[in-house]
């Protein structure tokens, strides 16, 4: 989608020119008046990323704009237009968020290169945020498969055994690899060795068993368990949790 920008003033003259000048930069231009109750409608309404406002407006001024835009999920980044005689409310609304003041009269390029940066700077965001994103969820999954499995979250085995599935997400090889390789690395997180990393997430692994629900764990695990054991092994538990949750993101 394009970058859509709201101008609440004629400082990119007539919309024609602002359209094209704008259609350059990939952009999309919106309009409306000079009136600060209108821009919050529009905002509202139209969820635009950027607004160009001039410092004075009907209604509502445009830090009365950006006072009520401080608090609102995803608010637009704000552009603000002023005259020579309005610099005194130019610092005020730099203090409240506005990305940019600007003094009229003003290129346009000017002013459509300013909203080029705040579009490249929102893209860069996005793909910063994204795998963040990605790994909450993720985090959230094991932690909802780990408590419908029935292991105890107040044990220590929960945090290396979530852990261990979220690295072999990551890296699918480390399950074959699980002594010399995943077992340090959940460790080393943690501050312990290996070989206590190793026993707390078998004893979580055993707590789940004797504890959990045998229709939730059979259902989950299924024929993939030797039935002379029981229980599964730590790397069959962690590699069929880690494969679940991979398939179901596919």
């Amino acid at each position: 989608m394009k970058y859509k920008v709201l101008i609440a003033d004629e400082c990119f003259g007539s919309k024609d020119e602002a359209e094209r000048i704008l259609k350059g930069y990939d952009m999309q231009a919106v309009f409306c008046g000079r009136d600060g109750r209108e821009v919050i409608n529009r905002i509202e309404n139209l969820g635009p990323d950027a607004v160009v406002m001039n410092t004075a407006m009907r209604s509502i001024d445009a830090a009365g704009v950006l006072s009520l835009m401080k608090t609102r999920e995803n608010a637009p980044r704000f552009v603000v237009v002023y005259s020579g005689e309005d610099t005194d409310a130019v610092e005020e609304v730099m203090e409240l968020g506005a990305a940019y003041c600007l003094a009229l009269p003003l290129e346009r390029h000017v002013l459509a290169s300013k909203l080029d940066a705040l579009r490249l700077a929102a893209e860069v965001s996005a793909l910063h945020a994204a795998p963040q994103k990605a790994q909450r969820d993720v985090e959230t999954e094991i932690t909802e498969l780990l408590h419908t499995l029935a292991v105890p979250a107040h044990i220590k085995g929960y945090q290396y055994l979530r852990e261990a599935i979220s690295l072999t997400l990551r890296n699918m090889d480390l399950i074959n690899s699980v002594t010399k390789e995943l077992y340090p690395m959940v460790a080393k997180r943690f501050g312990t060795t290996p070989s206590r990393a190793e026993r707390a997430i078998r004893h979580a692994i055993e707590v789940a068993w004797d504890r959990g629900d045998v229709d939730v764990l059979s259902g989950f695990f299924g024929y993939t368990i030797r039935s002379d054991r029981g229980k599964p092994t730590n790397s069959e538990f962690i590699a069929l949790v880690a494969d679940r949750l991979r398939l179901k993101a596919i």
